[in-house]
């Protein structure tokens, strides 16, 4: 896994990061979803959604190259010329259009 994920400082993760302090300030987050989250006040529930949107956004940042590097690790078993094939496919996979993307191309 790379361990970059924690140095992102882009403009996204600033105006995420100054949003949830203005809204929640330092108040500790139940995760998006979860039981806690239900029985939140809006302000949470939105602060915990801002949260869960940040990290799904920086983990596909890094997709590619975790999915590759987890398959190095975890498949020692495999001939180099597979593992190279994989670590295509999941590069690949990481590289397909979200569906916003796709209805962006087909309003286009």
């Amino acid at each position: 896994m790379s361990t970059l994920h924690h140095l992102i400082d882009d403009a996204p993760a600033q105006w995420a990061r100054g949003f949830l302090r203005r809204l929640v300030g330092d108040a500790e987050l139940p995760l998006y979803g979860s039981p806690e989250w239900e029985q939140s006040d809006w302000a949470v529930m939105v602060a915990s959604a801002v949260r869960a949107a940040e990290a799904w956004r920086r983990d596909g940042l890094f997709l590619a190259d975790d999915l590759s590097d987890e398959l190095a690790r975890s498949r020692d078993w495999l001939e180099e010329d597979e593992r190279l094939f994989f670590a295509a496919v999941c590069r690949r996979l990481a590289k397909e259009p979200t569906h916003a993307e796709l209805v962006e191309r087909r309003a286009s």
